[in-house]
């Protein structure tokens, strides 16, 4: 029997809805965090997002995997994300005192934190972080948005400027998405999640 457009139509609603409505394993993660692993296995599943669909600001949260810098940028102030347009990126949204600014990515010394992640995790580092940080902020954009290919499936992606990385954008439901940063000195991906404002 042949399949009418409307019954194929109606097929992917259903497995779209499903894979959405089952978060269980984000609310696990947010609060017992995973394996790096686990991880992957999870970001693969997700369904791909158009580069339109990531346009806008979006607050961020670290998602835990054991990566060597889970935990440092919510004490530095990091709010999230915001893209203007597609070749209007801001990758570091960050908030102080005083309220929000973009930081320019080009000076976080992520080699040095992967190094050395307690020079900065300290209070005399987040001290000094939060209160120097509007000094390097960036009134120009720092990345754009690209299709880029990750196991087999095209899907948005911010590429920086000026840093070897990119960070991989799967859809979780219309508000919220998984990332997934790649750097060139990560032997991992650090993971994190984007909530639409």
């Amino acid at each position: 029997m042949r399949r009418t457009g409307n019954s194929r139509k109606r097929e992917h609603i259903a497995v779209t809805t499903q894979v959405f409505a089952d978060t269980d394993w984000l609310t696990q993660w947010q609060q017992h965090g995973t394996s790096g692993e686990e991880a992957i296995a999870r970001f693969l599943q997700l369904p791909a997002l158009e580069v339109d669909d990531m346009i806008g600001m979006w607050s961020g949260q670290e998602l835990a995997t054991n990566h060597p810098i889970d935990g440092l940028m919510p004490p530095f102030g990091w709010h999230g994300k915001n893209f203007v347009s597609a070749d209007e990126g801001h990758p570091l949204i960050m908030h102080d005192r005083f309220g929000f600014y973009p930081l320019n990515p080009f000076f976080i010394p992520l080699r040095l934190l992967l190094a050395s992640p307690r020079l900065f995790n300290n209070a005399v580092g987040r001290t000094a972080v939060r209160n120097l940080g509007r000094f390097f902020a960036s009134g120009r954009p720092k990345a754009r948005l690209r299709p880029v290919a990750l196991g087999g499936t095209v899907s948005a992606a911010m590429i920086y400027d000026e840093k070897p990385i990119i960070d991989h954008f799967r859809r979780i439901d219309d508000r919220r998405c998984l990332g997934l940063m790649e750097h060139r000195d990560f032997d991992r991906p650090f993971f994190f999640l984007l909530t639409r404002e």
